[in-house]
């Protein structure tokens, strides 16, 4: 500004006076900005921020001499504030601004406004806001209470939050309360700690101008060990929406997806409004993702639910959808949320967690680091017998296979772990593994035919030669099919085949029609039983709806062994989850298929 003045040749230090005035249009608002001189820029610069926490920048036009309207119009029902500046040409500044609500107001615990009514405080350098907060210790059957004093300068609607730090053995029972030194006002109620390092919500209620209010909380320890409450901040604030739709995930990435199988996400819905939001419906783009969820759904104001979306394709490669939330958020009726997923050849993954697939013997213990899941586990070299775990699985699909193994990252396992590949209890393959090279990846161990409903496992065993590390490690193991369905199917096609095979319906979900697939083999272990003599199978396809009620019946005669695709159309059925089943002689199977409009 200085260089500015002494280029113009110019002493003015005297900043240009803004005046506003409001037109109004129904809901919308426009404004008026006049200066009494010439401004530097075109127009004044205007922003606007709602109580959606979004801010605007408003052009404006020249209207006459020193005086502009804004183009864009405000609703001054969710509007919190206007600013406005100006520079003259001398670079001296004005602003101006208009609080149609309060700014958020916060009370830290260093504040005049924060006291301690009950318990014993100690400060702590742990803070969620500003330095410190300060700590209460909790006695069994006692309590702790701290008081924030409230003034507000405007009255209207107000919503409370608080913010706390992590802390050892929180309290879980906490009360909140409200008052104006003659009525009081219950707000939350916890039973759970409180989320350390967010803002959480205790309630809203009218303030008033002029008058008095204390806000109490109350951390109860009804155990029978010492508890700990942290107190730290307090926010006050007039930005209240009515109802904001706010997803936990902005975009949901499914990752590897098994060929025929269906991925499931669990998606946190928040309201971040004060009134009841309604999740009417939720749809996709390319069909892939859906949900299981019973819509509609009401949320209440400021909390959540969850729902369950999931993700189904059968043809490989990488797959991208949008799912679209649609609610009666005022702002974002349709919410979109990107979706991802890659679908590979059928895979099957067995891990340390899953009890009925994994099984050990010998000494092992628990380790928190993992490659896959939550955990892993391991053993010591060199016990009498030695260790070993084992992973078993039965397959869904006879085929080709690529078997995987992975650990953790580590560098004190042993380098001579022996998988031993069995199929039907009978040692086919064998391979000696450095369980420290390229841990954490997934690493190839067998290529191998595998049958289906025949249990393969693969074992992993201390070989007692280990030039490494004192540790056995066990996580995960992967088969993976490397020629997929698809092309079991058309391998199948040019054979009879020797096996029942019921496919999964294609596509799925669908609307309104599917095609389901099946194959008959050339014999069965009741050669008598469902089969007309020289006729084949007696094959039956009944369609049933959520409840087990018969629907229709899409097949039912004999069939001499092959490959088959009967077509089911729903065009007269609501939205939902069908099963099909296939019953042939002392075979029967039933799948799942979901229809969506």
């Amino acid at each position: 500004i200085e260089a500015m003045q002494r280029w113009l040749g110019t002493s003015d230090s005297t900043s240009p006076q803004i005046s506003i005035t409001e037109e109004m249009i129904g809901d919308e608002t426009y404004f008026n900005i006049q200066t009494d001189e010439n401004i530097f820029q075109d127009y004044p610069f205007v922003a606007a921020k709602d109580v959606y926490d979004r801010y605007v920048i408003l052009p404006a036009q020249l209207s006459s001499t020193n005086t502009w309207r804004t183009v864009l119009p405000v609703d001054k029902n969710i509007t919190a504030k206007i600013g406005f500046a100006a520079t003259d040409e001398a670079g001296n500044l004005s602003t101006k601004f208009i609080n149609y609500l309060p700014d958020d107001k916060f009370i830290d615990n260093t504040d005049p406004g924060y006291q301690e009514i009950r318990g014993n405080w100690t400060t702590s350098s742990n803070s969620a806001w500003y330095v410190d907060s300060r700590i209460a210790g909790i006695q069994p059957n006692d309590s702790a209470i701290a008081r924030w004093s409230i003034a507000v300068d405007q009255s209207t609607n107000y919503s409370l939050f608080i913010q706390v730090p992590d802390v050892e053995n929180p309290a879980s029972k906490i009360k909140t309360k409200l008052t104006d030194g003659n009525n009081s006002i219950n707000l939350k109620e916890f039973s759970v700690p409180l989320i350390p390092g967010e803002w959480i919500y205790i309630g809203t209620a009218p303030l008033i101008a002029g008058n008095n209010y204390t806000l109490n909380i109350t951390a109860i320890n009804n155990g029978a060990a010492i508890v700990n409450f942290a107190s730290d901040v307090l926010n006050i604030s007039a930005l209240i929406r009515e109802r904001e739709l706010k997803p936990s995930d902005e975009i949901i990435d499914f990752g590897p997806i098994s060929q025929q199988d269906t991925a499931s996400f669990t998606l946190t819905i928040e309201n971040h409004g004060i009134n009841d939001l309604i999740l009417s419906d939720i749809q996709s783009y390319a069909n892939y993702v859906f949900t299981t969820s019973e819509l509609p759904l009401t949320i209440s104001g400021m909390s959540s639910t969850e729902i369950t979306i999931k993700f189904f394709e059968q043809e490989l490669g990488p797959k991208v959808d949008t799912l679209y939330l649609i609610s009666n958020d005022p702002l974002n009726p349709v919410y979109n949320i990107p979706c991802f997923a890659n679908i590979e050849t059928p895979f099957y993954i067995v891990d340390n967690e899953d009890t009925s697939n994994y099984s050990e013997s010998g000494t092992w213990s628990t380790s928190v680091t993992q490659a896959f899941g939550n955990s892993s586990r391991y053993s010591y070299i060199g016990q009498n017998p030695r260790a070993y775990a084992e992973f078993s699985i039965k397959l869904q699909h006879s085929g080709n296979y690529n078997i995987q193994m992975i650990v953790p990252k580590t560098v004190n396992s042993t380098d001579q772990a022996w998988y031993i590949l069995n199929i039907g209890g009978v040692p086919t393959d064998s391979i000696m593994i450095d369980q420290n090279l390229n841990s954490s990846n997934w690493i190839d161990l067998f290529t191998h035919y595998l049958p289906s409903n025949t249990t393969v496992s693969v074992k992993v065993l201390d070989s007692g030669s280990s030039n490494a590390g004192p540790v056995l490690r066990a996580d995960a193991v992967k088969f993976q099919m490397l020629d997929g369905i698809s092309s079991m199917e058309n391998n199948l096609s040019g054979n009879i085949p020797n096996e029942f095979i019921l496919m999964q319906n294609y596509p799925n979900p669908f609307n309104p029609a599917t095609k389901i697939k099946f194959s008959i083999p050339t014999s069965s272990q009741t050669p008598l039983l469902g089969k007309e003599r020289g006729r084949g199978e007696v094959v039956k396809i009944i369609i049933y709806d959520i409840l087990g009620r018969e629907i229709t019946t899409l097949l039912n005669k004999p069939m001499p062994a092959g490959i088959y695709e009967v077509e089911f159309n729903a065009a007269n059925l609501p939205s939902g989850i069908y099963f099909y089943r296939l019953n042939a002689g002392d075979f029967s199977e039933t799948k799942k298929m979901i229809l969506l409009r």
